[in-house]
């Protein structure tokens, strides 16, 4: 008797929570260019706020951004934020992504778009990361940054479901760290964005081996 009770407890407390499948999904990284090799031309206009960019290029298959939050209230902020390839200072690959900002208050990151998440799925986001000299501002949400936002195929943007997660070690000055998180995704997921930032954050921080993996389907449980 004992034991059926306790069966039936562990049955219990199990589909109280979500049980993930590990062999339904071939382990492939959705990030392109995750090692920062192929850099393409980028000019930019007078109608973006466009962090620095010395080498004149941007990742290729990424975006960049350069904002911060006085920018509203003062247009005529200045932005001190930098994006540029980086051959000395790398983990496993050639080049790294190197994010760099002269202001507390600046926020510089590198997006990219990823059109093929599936529903009701896990997923492992990692990267190694390295600073120097990061200075953070004094209010929250300041550091070196991993943005991970999934939603709908279709109108993406207005229907973001948004997972940040920052580093043990995303202050001063730090070696290379291996930083990694899992996200899991609901019904409606069908597109996703990973930003990598410095965000609030004086200093400089690099990104090098990027990568989204889908590790498993996802059972969701209705009912007890």
């Amino acid at each position: 008797m004992k034991k059926e009770i306790k069966k039936l407890v562990v049955a219990g407390i199990m589909v109280l929570f979500t049980t993930i499948a590990f062999s339904a999904i071939k382990n492939i990284n959705l990030v392109k260019n995750g090692d920062f090799i192929n850099w393409s031309s980028y000019k930019i206009t007078n109608m973006e706020i466009t962090p620095k960019l010395p080498a004149g290029k941007i990742p290729t298959g990424w975006m960049v951004d350069q904002s911060a939050y006085e920018q509203a209230k003062t247009p005529h902020f200045k932005i001190e934020g930098l994006i540029a390839p980086d051959t000395e200072i790398t983990h496993n690959s050639k080049i790294s992504l190197k994010i760099e900002n002269g202001l507390k208050t600046d926020i510089t990151e590198s997006v990219q778009y990823i059109n093929n998440i599936k529903p009701y799925t896990s997923y492992k986001i990692s990267c190694w990361i390295k600073g120097k000299n990061i200075q953070l501002n004094l209010n929250d949400g300041a550091g070196a940054i991993v943005w991970f936002n999934w939603g709908p195929g279709k109108n993406f943007w207005s229907h973001q479901h948004y997972t940040a997660r920052v580093p043990k070690k995303f202050k001063g000055s730090f070696r290379w760290n291996k930083f990694s998180f899992i996200v899991d995704t609901g019904a409606n997921a069908g597109a996703a964005t990973i930003a990598l930032q410095l965000r609030r954050a004086k200093g400089t921080v690099w990104y090098d081996d990027v990568k989204v993996v889908p590790i498993g389907k996802i059972v969701p449980v209705k009912s007890f």
